[in-house]
């Protein structure tokens, strides 16, 4: 009995013991369980800021992070408020290389740019807009690749008018090798703003390009060639006014910026002789044609200079009340002519002239236009082009500047007085 019970306590005992190991072990394996959790939760952690102390300690292989050496510094400072335009967006990085800038408006819309020769200044590819939040992030690295970025949040000034233009000639249109370049203005520019308008306006061709900007007045620009422009090449204008101030609040916004590309034909240029009353068309630099031509009788002479067309009529209504002959005068007509080709805007134009076809080749008997029959009339229409020249030798009356478009009347000396930047020698692009 004793052996059994004896027995039957050690039974019991053994099992007693196997159940508290069994529990230990299911601890032991909760226990090991917590740990492999919380180490999960500690590394996305990690990820996304610096550890914190309460983090387990890195294992002996494990290489601590070293910060960069590299400082970044941004202007505009974040906070500022009216920058300017025209104010350079600068990162200036010591101890590394800046590698990238990002900048978005206040939409999240990136805006394009890149930087710089300098290697620390940021240009945008368009301009910035007025009165607008743009936010700046700049990325540099130490010689160890180390990475260090910076942001910085800033507004724009507002604009009290956007600057406009127009421009002649029109984007694909073909021109003679008179055409000068045509830029004007929705607003005068100062004086102090001449020069940066210039720089903005950058002309480049087929041919290569010798010409200048010339202020016509505080609202237009012209740009024309040492020579008549090169014939048989093309032309283009880029007109980046984006942040140009052209007047205390006027802004050249991304919105101002145009470019136009046009050709220039084969080179015409018409001599009108008024005492001989002969016209001598010259095409690519040989006699093209010879007609016989009538010009202004006396207190009507066509106005002497080097003219440029400047519009072409198939027909057109003339009416001598615009130049002010009054309905009743002698000297008073209302006709439709064929042909015209205007070269002056005080109403002087090559145009056919039947009724004076007795006369052209042996006098002078228009009102100040250029007659000629109607054949030849209809034959120098055909093949001449807007911007074509026409020469006007051997008259006694002078051409005014500004009537028409008068760009090669005056010396080319004359021509840079009214420049703010002066020759520009382009080459031909490739």
């Amino acid at each position: 009995m004793s052996r059994t019970v004896v027995s039957g306590g050690r039974l019991r005992v053994e099992a007693r013991r196997r159940r508290l190991a069994l529990q230990w072990g299911a601890l032991l394996l909760a226990g090991a369980a917590v740990p492999a959790l919380s180490g999960c939760q500690a590394t996305e952690a990690a990820s996304a800021a610096p550890p914190s102390s309460a983090a387990p300690s890195p294992s002996p292989s494990a290489t601590p992070v070293r910060p960069s050496a590299a400082r970044v510094a941004l202007a505009p400072a974040t906070g500022a408020q009216d920058v300017r335009l025209d104010a350079p967006v600068t990162v200036d990085v010591t101890g590394g290389t800046l590698s990238r800038v990002d900048v978005k408006d206040a939409s999240g819309a990136a805006v394009e740019g890149a930087i710089g020769a300098d290697g620390r200044t940021w240009v945008p590819t368009d301009g910035l807009e007025p009165a607008t939040t743009y936010t700046v992030r700049a990325y540099a690295a130490d010689p160890s690749g180390a990475p260090r970025s910076l942001s910085a949040t800033w507004t724009t000034v507002a604009a009290t008018k956007v600057l406009k233009t127009s421009i002649a000639p029109l984007d694909g249109t073909t021109r003679g090798v008179g055409m000068p370049i045509i830029v004007t203005f929705n607003t005068p520019v100062d004086k102090s703003a001449r020069a940066a308008v210039e720089k903005a306006l950058h002309v480049s061709g087929s041919k290569r390009l010798v010409g200048a900007w010339s202020w016509q007045s505080s609202t237009t620009v012209h740009y024309r060639t040492r020579a008549f422009f090169p014939a048989h090449s093309t032309v283009t204008l880029d007109a980046h006014l984006a942040g140009v101030e052209v007047h205390p609040g006027v802004w050249g916004t991304p919105k101002s910026n145009r470019s136009v590309s046009y050709s220039i034909g084969a080179s015409m240029v018409s001599v009108a002789d008024v005492a001989n009353h002969t016209m001598v068309v010259r095409r690519d630099g040989k006699v093209w044609a010879k007609f016989p031509i009538t010009t202004g009788k006396p207190n009507f002479r066509t106005r002497g200079g080097i003219r440029v067309i400047m519009e072409k009529y198939p027909t057109k209504i003339m009416d001598a009340a615009t130049v002010g002959i009054k309905p009743g005068d002698p000297e008073y007509y209302k006709l439709e002519v064929h042909w015209a080709m205007r070269i002056s805007t005080s109403g002087e134009f090559v145009h056919a002239a039947p009724w004076s076809t007795g006369s052209q080749g042996r006098a002078n008997v228009s009102h100040g236009c250029v007659g000629l029959s109607m054949a030849n009339g209809e034959h120098l229409f055909a093949n001449s082009q807007i911007g074509d020249v026409v020469k006007i030798i051997n008259s006694t009356r002078p051409l005014n500047k500004g009537n028409g478009w008068t760009d090669w009347n005056g010396t080319w000396a004359s021509w840079l007085a009214d420049s703010a930047t002066g020759v520009q020698d382009t080459p031909a692009s490739s």
